[in-house]
């Protein structure tokens, strides 16, 4: 039952934030400095940010009503979140269906591996961000439900928790789209003039 387990695809996701050189030497192995900030750094540090943010609110002076107003963001961040995990989902199957082209197209061949590692990269971050998006989507609305009592307190945790979670749901997007174009480009020969990373001038 282990493969029922979310763990695999965070791992992956982990694994995923290396390098593609000198990936399989555990020795010389290293993971991509942005990649990794923006995935397991950053999430944490919003999530630090809104708590702060949250406490201030709750301990000002005013009034139940108007903290209820600047703590509620549950709606929003739901609706985000549902668009965000359907968004991923679909991207994924569609990089599902360009992956298995291209595996058959390469036959393994070494020298289409860092095209298929960006792909399989790609894959890893989109599954790790829709997973993410849903356990987010269940922790609002287990906040709602708690806190039927309106106690700020509750819906400060819970919304601190999602904000965190839903960081690392949209930092997995923004690491996958760099390594999806660059798949694209590689495997169909973009023009030199289109292919944003062609630096040179022409």
């Amino acid at each position: 039952m282990s493969e029922l387990a979310p763990f695999g695809i965070y791992r992956a996701q982990w694994r995923a934030t290396y390098r593609f050189d000198n990936h399989d030497s555990p020795e010389k192995r290293r993971h991509v400095t942005f990649s990794f900030i923006l995935i397991y750094v950053l999430p944490p540090v919003v999530a630090f940010i809104s708590s702060c943010v949250y406490a201030f609110i709750i301990s000002s002076d005013k009034s139940d009503m108007q903290q209820q107003n600047l703590l509620s963001i549950d709606d929003s961040l739901l609706a985000s979140l549902a668009i965000l995990s359907a968004a991923l989902i679909t991207a994924f199957s569609l990089l599902a269906s360009w992956r298995n082209s291209v595996s058959k197209q390469s036959q393994g061949a070494y020298d289409h591996a860092r095209k298929r590692w960006l792909l399989d990269t790609a894959s890893a971050h989109l599954l790790a961000g829709a997973y993410s998006s849903i356990i987010a989507s269940i922790v609002v609305i287990l906040t709602k439900a708690l806190n039927l009592l309106n106690n700020p307190i509750i819906e400060a945790i819970g919304n601190v928790i999602a904000i965190g979670i839903s960081t690392h749901v949209a930092m997995s997007l923004l690491i996958a789209l760099p390594s999806l174009y660059s798949a694209y480009v590689q495997l169909n020969d973009v023009d030199s003039f289109l292919n944003g990373q062609n630096d040179k001038d022409i």
